[in-house]
């Protein structure tokens, strides 16, 4: 199996989700937010910008299976080290995300307030998952231990509006770090067990496609197929992945061909008019995850990457590389901001002007690059999450 160097278009797409994923995770700081930036409600045929950005990287993480995986298969004469891999990652992105969802919740019942509970939080997932190479064992070790000391303490201490302890937590949903935990433990394995085989890939993307559209058909809304909801993090979720993984092998054979990212283009394109066309197997939704969204979300990504293959592999095109910390640092970016958000309360606020309409925006792009350059000065201190 042949293993690939570092792709600098997906770098690049990874970066660039990023940017959009802080920054529209930054619009609920702003007042009079234009409505298609949003998430669209769950009883709208639609979506906003904001409804994007997650199958984008769910689609990233897929393109990014095969470059990993491959590395790691050609490093090991056993399958097992692999596995092992693949799940302590799972295990890491469940536990980060039950931890942040359960933080939505967190009330007055509890022993600290909500923004020391989730500063500590944070920084326990540092400690935790910290890449500790170039520090002696010893130290990185006992750093990892007092990570899980803080995090059994923050269990033991978490409270709602009503009780504190235990009995508070609960699992309404995964998460986002939970969901993109699931979409890569299943297909991850599904690209251990098929590897290459770009036909095969394709009919069980094809074969998941299908399960995401009985889904929403009639037959499911009378009764009729339910086991199909009980795969955990969905159906659509590992559609999303699944398609990454087949673009990141299709990348992998194709990529040295001059019209590659001309094919990809086209492939992008009838894969949105694919999306329109079951728009009325239950409308376009985020949250209802129809199959329409997903294929509108998976074509839109095919065009990003496509023209980015194109900028980036074939024009040698540099201007992104200062959001790169974004790219080698993703999941520290995507942390930093909650600490931020902890600490407002003792910050003195910005004035109204500065949060309304197109300033209000501008501050949030800012604010997006702010936290993706401090994600590139932490890693210069040996501080990112490697997982």
């Amino acid at each position: 199996m042949k293993v690939l160097e570092r792709s600098g278009s997906i770098d690049a797409l990874r970066a660039l989700t990023m940017l959009l994923m802080i920054f529209v995770n930054d619009l609920w700081t702003l007042k009079s937010v234009p409505q298609w930036l949003g998430h669209a409600s769950a009883d709208v045929d639609g979506m906003g910008v904001a409804d994007l950005v997650f199958p984008c990287f769910l689609y990233i993480v897929g393109l990014s299976i095969p470059f990993a995986l491959s590395k790691r298969i050609s490093e090991h004469d056993s399958i097992v080290p692999v596995v092992r891999h693949i799940m302590q990652r799972w295990v890491a992105l469940l536990l980060m995300g039950l931890y942040l969802v359960n933080a939505e919740s967190y009330g007055s019942a509890a022993l600290f307030s909500k923004s020391v509970w989730t500063i500590i939080l944070i920084v326990s997932f540092f400690l935790l998952w910290n890449n500790y190479s170039g520090i002696k064992p010893y130290v990185s070790n006992r750093l990892k231990d007092l990570g899980v000391l803080l995090l059994v303490l923050l269990f033991f201490t978490y409270g709602n509006e009503e009780v504190q302890g235990i009995l508070a937590w609960h699992i309404h949903w995964w998460g986002i770090l939970g969901l993109i935990a699931w979409g890569y433990l299943w297909s991850s394995l599904l690209y251990l067990l098929l590897r290459d085989r770009l036909l095969l890939l394709g009919l069980a993307c094809l074969f998941l496609l299908a399960l995401n559209c009985a889904e929403h058909s009639s037959i499911a809304r009378h009764g009729g197929l339910s086991f199909i909801s009980l795969l955990p993090g969905g159906i659509a979720t590992f559609l999303l992945v699944s398609f990454g993984v087949l673009s990141g092998v299709t990348y992998r054979r194709y990529r040295q061909n001059a019209s590659f990212w001309l094919v990809l283009l086209g492939i992008g394109i009838v894969i949105c008019f694919g999306g329109l066309a079951l728009r009325p197997l239950d409308g376009i939704s985020k949250i209802r995850a129809t199959p329409s969204w997903v294929l509108i979300s998976v074509g839109i990504s095919v065009l990003s990457f496509a023209l980015l293959i194109w900028l980036v592999d074939r024009r040698q095109l540099n201007g992104w590389k200062f959001i790169e910390p974004a790219a080698s640092g993703t999941l520290t970016a995507y942390l930093l901001p909650y600490i931020h958000y902890a600490l407002l309360i003792w910050l003195m606020p910005l004035p109204e002007w500065m949060r309304t309409g197109v300033p209000g925006l501008l501050k949030s792009l800012i604010y997006a690059l702010i936290i993706i350059q401090f994600t590139g000065l932490l890693k210069k201190v040996n501080i990112r999450l490697k997982l």
